[in-house]
């Protein structure tokens, strides 16, 4: 049964990945802000409740949650459009905190 969750999970975090745009409504915003008041991560919460999807906007990274499952899916350099989605996100966040 573990397989198949976690493979549920993973076909559900791609999903959101390929999804991803400026129309992205998250849940929940979450900053993480460093001691000089630098943004060091910025997280959306797309999902909850089975699973559980953040977006890691400052870490270029996925992570999904589902029961005892959890998934880290990073987006990698050469995947140059999927992180020219997450840089635009984080750039409209950014400037959302910042007023």
């Amino acid at each position: 049964m573990s397989n198949e969750i976690r493979q549920d999970l993973l076909n559900q975090v791609k999903a959101t990945i390929e999804s991803l745009d400026q129309d992205t409504e998250p849940l929940d915003v979450e900053y993480l802000v460093k001691m000089d008041k630098s943004i060091k991560d910025i997280i959306l919460t797309t999902t909850v409740g089975g699973p559980r999807i953040d977006i890691h906007l400052g870490t270029y990274t996925v992570k999904g949650y589902w029961n005892s499952e959890e998934i880290d899916y990073p987006i990698f350099e050469n995947e140059s459009e999927i992180r020219s989605k997450f840089d635009n996100l984080f750039y409209y966040y950014k400037e959302l905190f910042n007023v």
